[in-house]
């Protein structure tokens, strides 16, 4: 997804949406995942079974020892089951045949991009969240216009305008930002990192100075461990994304090791 926005940013212009699907594993309809089993190919005894797992499921509250009524829960995958991922992936799965820009899909996450030569292109993008609005009626998901961005990639001084002003879902707006997380990545209007790596520097500075007050240098063996899973890990984390950063930002990511050194 990085790559082909940064190939776009040399040409021309680019809308991404970054939208927030509100508790997308808890209010797919048991329907819903079931039909779109059927969809791709799962028949016969299997798809029984699989219908069988989510169906009769119940829950209820304990406060102080009593409980309440059980409730039926007819929508939702359980949380932390092996299967439960999967039948959401396929559930949403029929998302990006309803569209005709780019889609891009992970767990609860979708971002729709398209590159911008004229307006004409800013309707077809909103055309595209309107059809999103109704498959969202469709599969019993609902979208969060408050918690959902939309960034503008662009180096250009004149952009091309939004005919309605901002994109909308929902018939809420979906506000304007020069800094869109995605995924646990910061990805600015202009592809240039510096958020993305004060965020890992930051974060791996503080966990530094927990590891460096709580073992002292004879613990060096542990140290290094705690280095490698606590902090490492997150300098790394989605690094080929970001790696092709200016040479200020890669020294500002080595200062992180050197600090422990």
């Amino acid at each position: 997804m990085t790559h082909h926005y940064n190939q776009t940013l040399r040409r021309e212009e680019m809308d991404a949406v970054f939208l927030d699907c509100s508790k997308a594993f808890d209010k797919l309809p048991h329907s819903t995942i079931v039909a779109s089993l059927s969809s791709h190919g799962v028949e016969g005894e299997l798809k029984d079974l699989l219908s069988d797992y989510l169906r009769g499921r119940s829950q209820r509250v304990v406060i102080d020892g009593h409980f309440s009524a059980e409730r039926a829960v007819p929508s939702g995958v359980p949380q932390g089951s092996i299967l439960g991922p999967t039948l959401s992936i396929i559930a949403v799965n029929s998302l990006a045949k309803k569209l005709r820009c780019f889609v891009m899909q992970y767990a609860d996450d979708i971002v729709l991009w398209r590159a911008l030569k004229n307006n004409e292109d800013c309707t077809a993008l909103q055309q595209d969240l309107d059809r999103l609005e109704e498959w969202c009626k469709e599969t019993g998901l609902e979208i969060n216009p408050g918690k959902s961005q939309h960034l503008r990639i662009s180096n250009k001084i004149k952009k091309v305008e939004i005919p309605s002003g901002s994109y909308t879902i929902n018939n809420k707006v979906i506000p304007t930002e020069n800094e869109a997380g995605c995924l646990g990545v910061k990805i600015s209007s202009k592809m240039d990192w510096t958020a993305q790596v004060d965020k890992v520097t930051a974060k791996c500075r503080q966990t530094l100075y927990a590891i460096n007050g709580f073992f002292p240098k004879r613990y060096g063996a542990v140290k290094q461990l705690l280095f490698s899973s606590l902090v490492r890990s997150v300098a790394e984390y989605a690094s080929p994304c970001w790696s092709s950063s200016t040479k200020r930002l890669q020294r500002q990511l080595e200062s992180i090791q050197k600090k422990f050194l």
